[in-house]
């Protein structure tokens, strides 16, 4: 009963820090196989919409390298002037204790890769990398309000990556949500911000 008393009392006057939300949670691949995400672009004057799959995942070193395929679905399969099934950007990616990675976007290889997220991290924090002759930076501003046009979810982390040597395939601004992954992302060259519309089971 002492020992029991001593381990309460000590115990009460510690301080444990938080440290930080679990990042990899909001970036969820493995449960996402066999799933489709639907997306529609700020820009209402598009003949296309977004649609992303998990198309091929890799286990390298340990870790396992999730290939997510962007592409464009037309919006009028008759439109002769709509490339549908187009590559819009592919990202290969980890997510896992070492946090969250982009280890290439179309046939480029980051090596290191760029850390989009530390495996924990508090709102306002950054994760910084330097690779390719550049410095990569992603800092998340908040977790909040998600940009969907789904129902209303306030739970999104977001990720601003910016990198010293100017716009490239992966700056911008992507938000994340648990279970989901991403669900809506701004690139540079694109037309607009991007939102989640519908999450499917291919099966």
């Amino acid at each position: 009963m002492r020992l029991a008393l001593l381990f309460l009392a000590t115990g009460c006057t510690g301080n444990v820090e938080f440290p930080g939300t679990n990042m990899p949670e909001f970036f969820e691949f493995q449960e996402n196989l066999g799933y489709q995400w639907q997306f529609a672009n700020e820009d209402v004057t598009l003949t296309y919409r977004m649609v992303s799959e998990i198309e091929d995942y890799t286990i390298v070193d340990g870790r396992t390298e999730y290939v997510m395929v962007y592409r464009k679905d037309c919006i009028n399969p008759n439109d002769q002037t709509c490339p549908d099934g187009e590559i819009i950007k592919s990202l290969t990616m980890t997510s896992d204790y070492a946090g969250v990675q982009i280890y290439g976007v179309d046939e480029q290889r980051f090596d290191p890769p760029v850390k989009l997220a530390n495996q924990f991290m508090k709102v306002g924090e950054s994760a910084t990398t330097t690779t390719g002759g550049a410095d990569y930076t992603s800092t998340m501003p908040e977790i909040g309000d998600c940009p969907v046009l789904l129902p209303n979810w306030t739970n999104c982390a977001q990720f601003d990556l910016v990198s010293s040597a100017g716009e490239d395939a992966i700056t911008g601004s992507y938000w994340a949500i648990t279970s989901f992954n991403i669900v809506a992302v701004t690139w540079p060259g694109q037309p607009g911000q991007w939102k989640l519309t519908n999450h499917v089971s291919l099966d």
